[in-house]
């Protein structure tokens, strides 16, 4: 279990490969509400 927890352990740090594709959607999706919440905040206007 230790090389398993340790393989995720250095993607989310240094994503890479096939994990880090990953791992980079599953942050992206669960971050996208609190990037808008901040976003609104800021009033960010395009362009």
């Amino acid at each position: 279990m230790k090389p398993l927890r340790a393989y995720w352990s250095r993607q989310l740090s240094h994503p890479s490969g096939w994990g880090g594709r990953l791992i980079l959607r599953l942050l992206n999706r669960e971050n996208a509400g609190m990037n808008a919440i901040a976003l609104n905040a800021l009033a960010v206007q395009p362009g």
